[in-house]
């Protein structure tokens, strides 16, 4: 029998703990998918704009800590675990292909721990009231800007292949 290192051990719990937040668990026909695809609720192999949006609010409540509504910079900053659900410390399109629009300087289509640091949420793109926190509404909106330019075949439903493209091209156009 071969033991697993404790290294190796310590990440996989961490993996485990840090899955998107309030996902549904992870079915067969989602292995090897981006880990976004947990918002397939279904499990039909794409995720309708229903299921984004339900995507979005579970996510929206993982981010604002303090369940005001409104999700301050602060509390945007340290949410980096609640979008990077492989773990793996990076951020890519198929986790969080919204992040990936706002924050990856360097165009390598992945963000990391510095450049999330980095994102201005008060951008006029998220914080649409100017007021330097994101509400619900905005949050949502900005999720339904990716949703629409990802949907490429316009069939209100993202597939694998239209979220791993999302990242190649500005998710925002103004």
């Amino acid at each position: 029998m071969v033991s697993l290192r404790p290294a190796l051990s310590a990440r996989l719990a961490a993996t485990a703990v840090i899955v998107l937040a309030a996902c549904a668990p992870q079915s067969r026909q989602h292995e090897g998918a981006p880990p976004v695809f947990e918002a397939d609720a279904d499990r039909d192999g794409s995720i309708s704009a229903e299921e984004w949006r339900q995507s979005g609010e579970r996510r929206f409540d993982a981010i604002d800590r303090d369940g005001d509504g409104q999700a301050s910079p602060e509390e945007l900053a340290r949410s980096f675990e609640a979008f990077d659900a492989d773990g793996d410390g990076v951020i890519d399109a198929g986790e969080a292909p919204t992040v990936i629009a706002l924050g990856d300087a360097d165009g390598d289509v992945r963000v990391t721990r510095e450049e999330f640091q980095a994102i201005d949420w008060t951008r006029e793109e998220l914080d649409r009231d100017r007021n330097r926190r994101v509400n619900r509404i905005e949050f949502q909106d900005a999720r339904e800007r990716v949703f629409t330019n990802a949907d490429r075949d316009r069939d209100q439903r993202l597939r694998r292949n239209e979220l791993e493209d999302a990242g190649r091209f500005s998710l925002f156009r103004f």
